[in-house]
């Protein structure tokens, strides 16, 4: 393998696993070494437009079409898309014409002339372009899914065959009903906001009592529920569960679980004086799949389990680590009146990004925790007017003082309050927050 074939084998490595800004160096490197490298060139392009970059994604591939690419219709395509997103209409007309003649059998280059034509307001000939995608959409799920999309773009008049196409598009690949909510989160975190905006809508029109578009419109709407709706947190982790350890771990990096667990063993020994390591009562709050089990199981002497996804506690169940394991909200399960003062310490890793107002997570906790207990948990820093804001990802971040307050109400005393970043976003780190909480109530005595 060449230099230029290595660093491109990196970049593609780099982008499957979202690591963005390492995927197009890499890309650049490949390209330093043979200026010729189309697939280093379209990826490099690819990751631009990702980020809302597409002037020098423009620069790159017309250079490549005029020469190693010049009869490659994927080129020409990405090249179209593009200059639409440039807001050149007669280039990407241009440009998506050369797609279709390269690549005639492309129901992804038509749609893409359809939507060219239309910004010159030739809607005549954008509907007809848009006829021969539907006939070339065929098996293609990806495919179907671009056509319904168009005809929506297009406007009312193609609603009808809009949904007759989405419709097939889910009959051959079920996923593609989160389409619409992936690409919108992609727009959103590159800055797109309008495009996010139409992504939302568009997919409300074809699915209007999907959880996870309604939720994402609120965040693209600027409005910031007191949390995310239990239905949309219980799909995106269902439809997360199957790749999740692969996504997070092996290929991201996913550090949060030991951060949380290594915090808790930090302070619980001085919280449980009496208590010895390996006999507490320890709860993993939105336990997954059960990233922290195989950490949290020798502190404990039993350890329970809970999270709102159905698929992600079977997965942690097959793990045998731990006692209890139930699928149910998690304000309601920790305030149940038989939980009060029944653990010595709470984890929740990655969960209360899903609450904007953390009164009622934080006093749930308190409930359910002996005093001297300890909780652990991560949030993102922002926040709003409120002291927490809805972001366009669909989590929550909140501003530190807020927690503090909302904290100290509850009946805890801060341990720790740490800046930390243990994901990106867009390729940039978000910066995040680790807080551990004494409980200082007084509740039932150790059983």
């Amino acid at each position: 393998m060449g230099a230029a074939d290595a660093a491109f084998a990196r970049a593609l490595a780099c982008w499957q696993a979202e690591s963005l800004q390492a995927a197009h160096a890499a890309c650049l490197e490949a390209l330093a070494c043979d200026e010729d490298h189309v697939a280093a060139a379209v990826l490099a392009s690819e990751i631009l437009l990702r980020v809302g970059e597409p002037p020098p994604a423009v620069a790159l591939l017309e250079r490549v079409v005029a020469g190693a690419a010049a009869r490659d219709g994927a080129a020409w395509l990405l090249l179209a898309r593009a200059l639409r997103m440039a807001g050149d209409a007669r280039g990407g007309e241009r440009a998506a014409a050369a797609a279709r003649r390269l690549w005639a059998d492309s129901a992804e280059a038509a749609a893409e002339h359809a939507l060219a034509l239309r910004a010159l307001g030739r809607d005549e000939a954008a509907a007809g372009a848009l006829e021969e995608a539907v006939g070339l959409a065929g098996e293609d799920a990806r495919a179907q899914w671009v056509v319904a999309d168009t005809w929506l773009v297009l406007g009312q008049a193609g609603a009808d065959r809009a949904r007759a196409a989405f419709t097939r598009a889910l009959e051959l690949d079920p996923d593609a009903a989160t389409w619409h909510a992936a690409e919108a989160l992609r727009s959103a975190s590159a800055g797109r906001r309008e495009e996010a905006h139409g992504l939302i809508a568009r997919g409300l029109a074809l699915m209007p009592q999907d959880v996870e578009l309604a939720h994402m419109a609120a965040a693209a709407a600027g409005r910031s529920p007191a949390r995310a709706a239990s239905g949309y947190v219980a799909a995106h982790f269902d439809a997360f569960a199957d790749s999740f350890d692969d996504v997070l771990i092996e290929r991201l990096g996913y550090r949060l679980p030991d951060l949380i667990c290594a915090a808790l063993e930090r302070h619980v020994a001085p919280a449980t004086a009496a208590v010895p390591l390996g006999v507490l009562d320890v709860l993993d709050a939105g336990c997954g799949t059960g990233l922290c089990a195989a950490r949290l199981r020798p502190l404990a002497r039993r350890l329970a389990g809970v999270d709102l996804s159905e698929r992600m506690v079977a997965r942690a169940r097959t793990l045998g680590l731990y006692d209890e394991l139930a699928v149910a909200d998690l304000v309601a399960w920790l305030g149940n009146a038989d939980r009060a003062g029944g653990f010595d310490a709470i984890v929740a890793a990655d969960v209360l990004v899903y609450f904007g107002d953390l009164v009622a997570p934080l006093a749930a906790a308190a409930h359910a925790l002996r005093r001297g207990g300890v909780l652990v948990f991560s949030t993102e820093r922002g926040g709003g007017p409120g002291g927490y804001a809805l972001q366009p990802s669909g989590r929550f971040s909140h501003d530190p003082r807020y927690v503090a307050r909302v904290a100290a109400a509850a009946g805890f005393e801060e341990l720790e309050c740490t800046e930390l970043s243990y994901r990106v976003e867009g390729g940039e780190p978000v910066g995040s927050t680790l807080v551990c909480l004494r409980s200082a109530r007084k509740h039932c005595t150790r059983p």
